[in-house]
């Protein structure tokens, strides 16, 4: 079994989506951040902020991330 683990937020992580094609796992968290990692090397890279409170879903589809918050808002990313 392969056990990786990804640190880098600030407060539990709420939820996740995969991206295969580009070995890109992207968190949500309620820091109010996204962060993209490698899934590969576990690299973090990078960090996208826009949300006031708890990011509380992404959705991916055709290289658009789509993400959820607590402050009632949707955020094309």
């Amino acid at each position: 079994m392969y056990l990786r683990t990804f640190q880098g937020h600030n407060g539990p992580v709420i939820c996740m989506a995969l991206d295969v094609a580009s070995r890109s796992l992207f968190t949500g968290s309620s820091d109010h951040s996204i962060k993209k990692w490698d899934i590969s090397s576990g690299e973090f890279i990078q960090s996208m902020k826009g949300h006031n409170s708890s990011v509380t879903q992404i959705a991916l589809k055709n290289k658009i991330l789509l993400s959820t918050s607590a402050d009632r808002r949707i955020l094309f990313l």
